[in-house]
């Protein structure tokens, strides 16, 4: 058992618990930065194939061939186009909706992974403008498992680190998989972090 000076502990209902990993205002803000752009541009091309000339008014003449065909594509193949536009306009809400949550995360900046000798204390982004939060014993954890992401082929754990994952089930049916990317650690730190922090306590001083 670690003792830790008390004024790195949190109170919850399973008892003092510690920080194991710190939210990241920057990587949240990017991600919904990202979402929106991404948002952006599938919306401009759906709008672009199902209208063109919404888009571009006078094409330049090295596009006037290619900016023809969409809107040839339009008349032979109108039902293609609507449901190709309509997939389109979905994925264009997703993305917008993801984005949104990122930023209204990192304006919250309040997630947080605190573990100590009695069990966790979560509060991760849940959904789109949710968040899963929970104090859970670890008598009632049936599996906690962290999983790092990398790109393919890196072998060095500090390098080639996308992304990670803490998936959690519990033995009275909860079982859910939640994002880790809002955090400044590694899925590998963090998983290391809750291990050292299970047999940790504040330290009593005379």
């Amino acid at each position: 058992m670690t003792d830790m000076n008390a004024y790195y502990a949190h109170e919850s209902s399973v008892g003092s618990v510690f920080d194991v990993a710190h939210f990241s205002r920057f990587r949240s803000l990017w991600m919904g930065i990202i979402g929106l752009g991404f948002a952006a541009a599938v919306a401009v091309a759906a709008l672009y194939v199902w209208n063109p000339d919404w888009i571009v008014i006078h094409p330049p003449d090295w596009f006037l061939n290619g900016n023809q065909e969409i809107k040839d594509l339009a008349r032979q193949h109108p039902l293609g186009v609507k449901i190709g536009v309509g997939a389109g306009a979905l994925f264009a809400l997703v993305f917008g909706a993801a984005g949104l949550s990122g930023i209204a995360s990192a304006l919250s900046g309040n997630s947080y992974i605190r573990v100590g000798e009695r069990g966790m204390s979560l509060r991760l982004p849940d959904s789109f403008f949710s968040s899963f939060e929970h104090d859970i014993d670890w008598d009632q954890i049936d599996q906690l498992t962290v999983v790092q992401e990398k790109y393919i082929g890196s072998m060095s754990r500090n390098t080639g680190n996308i992304g990670g994952e803490l998936q959690l089930r519990t033995h009275d049916g909860l079982d859910r998989s939640l994002r880790l990317d809002c955090f400044r650690e590694d899925a590998w730190l963090i998983h290391q972090r809750i291990q050292e922090a299970m047999n940790t306590r504040p330290a009593v001083f005379a």
